[in-house]
């Protein structure tokens, strides 16, 4: 009687984590993006373009060139999702390098969701 209540205990076990090990593959949670997660932080202003250049599209690249992305300029305005916790070097044109950008060096900070900073060209 007792071997049977033992092997039972140990099917019921099998059985209860093969069905766990298949509803978990199964059932996939959503995967978290945009702003707020991994320190991303939703970084919005105006631009005011250098040595009056017409200007379609700003880059910006962290400081040590690990990181580089773009958002176009609308009506002298972008909106760009970066990674807080980083300063940025600003473009106007395609960076080649991490050398210094012809606007405004700006930090983003961690811990928030949203940030506006307004572009300016370096004097």
């Amino acid at each position: 009687m007792a071997n049977k209540i033992i092997i039972g205990i140990v099917i019921g076990l099998v059985v209860g984590l093969v069905l766990g090990i298949a509803i978990s593959a199964v059932i996939k949670l959503p995967a978290k993006s945009g702003t707020g997660t991994n320190n991303q932080v939703q970084v919005s202003g105006t631009v005011t373009p250098a040595y009056g250049d017409t200007v379609n599209t700003m880059y910006f690249q962290n400081l040590n060139g690990t990181f580089e992305t773009s958002a176009p300029l609308v009506n002298g305005q972008y909106s760009v999702l970066l990674l807080g916790g980083q300063s940025y070097n600003v473009f106007d044109f395609q960076p080649r390098s991490t050398g210094t950008g012809d606007y405004n060096t700006f930090y983003v900070p961690l811990g928030v969701n949203t940030y506006t900073e307004n572009i300016v060209p370096i004097d």
